[in-house]
């Protein structure tokens, strides 16, 4: 009796179990792999679209800056010209206004030093209606338009010389008697109306004594 010869012994067997085993996994890490290869490369799509980002942030912030500083130095170019239309307005305003400051400049000492000198207007009381006899005996009669602009032009006219301007100035100086010569100066000048002084205690500064002066006065209708 013939008997089947086993052509294919089991450790055959066992090393194709084992080398199926082996390509398994080898297939799992291969997988694993290419996953965190795609996933690597996703974020640094993704870190690329950020850096993309903060480059147009800082560039539209860089534009942002200097648009804010061309705006500061239109502001500091035109303060000076701001400051200049107020003052022309103001003296065109207060012709009397012009002339006091000449006058403050002409009249002030040599070993008198200027420091501030401010402007504030102060309106008077109204006066009252009954000194008024046109406009009393004109609410009883109908008015014509040019009754009404010369009405409108003398109450304006009236309000603005009701206006009055104080003047305050404050410096130091060597000596009592450059202060008093200043404030002499000043009522000749005719500028200028109920001129107040004071004097502080004498300071040493740079081996000299000087003293601190405030003056007030009104400024006059002198135009």
């Amino acid at each position: 009796m013939v008997t089947g010869v086993d052509f294919l012994p089991a450790e055959y067997w066992k090393r194709r179990a084992s080398q199926r085993d082996q390509y398994v996994l080898l297939a799992i890490v291969i997988g694993i792999i290419l996953l965190l290869v795609a996933s690597i490369g996703h974020e640094s799509h993704k870190a690329s679209l950020v850096r993309s980002q903060l480059t147009s942030v800082e560039g539209d912030y860089k534009d942002a800056l200097e648009q804010a500083a061309e705006v500061k130095r239109m502001e500091d170019r035109r303060a000076p010209m701001a400051f200049d239309a107020k003052l022309y307005s103001l003296l065109r305003a207060h012709p009397s206004f012009s002339r006091a400051l000449v006058a403050v400049a002409t009249s002030c000492p040599s070993h008198v030093t200027l420091g501030n000198v401010s402007i504030r207007g102060t309106t008077a009381p109204a006066s009252d209606s009954r000194k008024n006899p046109t406009r009393a005996s004109s609410d009883s009669t109908p008015r014509s338009t040019e009754e009404l602009r010369t009405e409108q032009l003398a109450r304006f006219t009236r309000d603005r010389e009701q206006t009055r301007l104080l003047l305050h100035i404050e410096g130091t100086s060597n000596a009592s008697p450059d202060v008093v010569e200043f404030v002499k100066r000043l009522e000749r000048s005719e500028c200028f109306a109920n001129i107040t002084f004071s004097v502080s205690e004498a300071s040493s500064a740079r081996n000299l004594d000087l003293q601190r002066f405030t003056i007030q006065c009104w400024l006059t209708k002198v135009l």
